[in-house]
């Protein structure tokens, strides 16, 4: 079995030699923020055709935290500095089993359990059976991982799994540095410029249009979705109107910009 093997390779069940990462500026930014926007977590759904044990899970778990340390620790804050300190709590405890019941009202309800970051690792797994196999949430915190990020975790957690290796290479840091060494010499010319568009985004936002309906700022409300699936062929009738090589993130964010003009009395000039 996968979950035996991983098991046997683990010489800590809690991970407890792990070396607890800096924190990074974006790390402090998204900590601050976290009290207007929310907990900030990201979600991803996997339907499976066959189900895992909470053993296997924990396992999986257990190897993708060594592979990405921060997974392993708890945000703490600083006078001076804060700093990334390692969760005492075995890995079981970002395990959970949601048991029988809709997988759908499970997942709704498990998305709106928050994670603790101050407390709790910054990863939980959440396993429940549905028809034909069994549904996994895996839950990431923004604090630490971006979209980029839970995409990785998400793929070594599933090659971790299935007792495979990862098809690429593993990165464990997450520094600015390790961001910007794969530059070539002429993105540095392009840098500067990038650098002062990037200053002055909050100069472009406060000189935005005023909405006519603000978002509640209510800390208390909970949050609110709608699925909306499009068909094959609306999706393609849509694109067909569309530039060539326009894609469907592209869609989606003229949607999004076409929401928020919606909101505002007249044009945005983000």
């Amino acid at each position: 079995m996968a979950a035996s093997r991983l098991a046997t390779d683990l010489a800590s069940p809690n991970c407890a030699e792990l070396v607890p990462p800096p924190v990074q500026l974006t790390d402090v930014a998204v900590f601050a923020a976290m009290d207007i926007y929310g907990d900030m977590a990201i979600h991803a759904v996997l339907d499976l055709r066959r189900g895992f044990s909470r053993a296997e899970l924990e396992a999986a778990l257990e190897a993708t935290v060594r592979d990405f340390p921060v997974l392993g620790h708890r945000y703490e804050t600083g006078f001076f500095r804060d700093r990334w300190a390692p969760v005492d709590a075995p890995i079981g405890a970002s395990v959970a089993e949601a048991g029988e019941g809709d997988p759908d009202s499970l997942t709704e309800a498990w998305v709106r359990r928050p994670i603790d970051v101050t407390r709790d690792r910054p990863i939980r797994i959440v396993a429940m059976s549905r028809p034909g196999g069994s549904r996994v949430l895996l839950t990431l915190m923004h604090l630490a991982v971006d979209g980029a990020g839970i995409t990785a975790v998400g793929h070594v957690l599933t090659a971790r799994l299935y007792g495979v290796a990862p098809s690429l290479p593993i990165e464990p840091r997450r520094d600015f540095f390790r961001a910007i060494e794969g530059l070539r010499w002429y993105h540095w010319l392009a840098l500067p410029f990038a650098i002062g568009i990037s200053a002055a985004q909050p100069l472009f936002t406060w000189l935005a249009s005023v909405r006519d309906r603000p978002y509640p700022r209510d800390g208390a409300s909970e949050a609110t979705w709608r699925d909306v699936v499009i068909g094959a062929d609306y999706l393609a009738a849509v694109r067909a109107r569309l530039s060539p090589g326009a894609t469907v993130n592209d869609l989606m964010v003229g949607v999004m910009g076409r929401i928020g003009a919606a909101r505002a009395p007249t044009a945005s000039s983000v």
